[in-house]
């Protein structure tokens, strides 16, 4: 894991995120295409500081998670092919 010293570096970090071919996997290629590279660094900064790592944050991720339209897409498409 690459470890953030200073926001600087951090937004450098992102912006090379954005456009480094190798990480345009389909959900690196969203992130870079819909988070500037400001967003990108800090959640880098975030990752390095453990901070997904609390219970409360915890608890909200796992939240908005179950709550995603993109999950209820799965979920509905899953339970209509037990239907079938």
């Amino acid at each position: 894991m690459v470890q953030v010293k200073n926001m600087n570096k951090a937004k450098e970090y992102g912006k090379a995120l954005a456009t480094d071919s190798d990480y345009k996997s389909r959900e690196g290629k969203y992130l870079s295409e819909n988070l500037p590279p400001e967003r990108i660094a800090q959640i880098l900064k975030r990752i390095n500081e453990n901070f997904y790592d609390r219970e409360d944050v915890l608890q909200v991720v796992a939240e908005r998670i179950l709550r995603s339209p993109e999950l209820q897409k799965v979920l509905w498409r899953d339970q209509s092919d037990d239907i079938l």
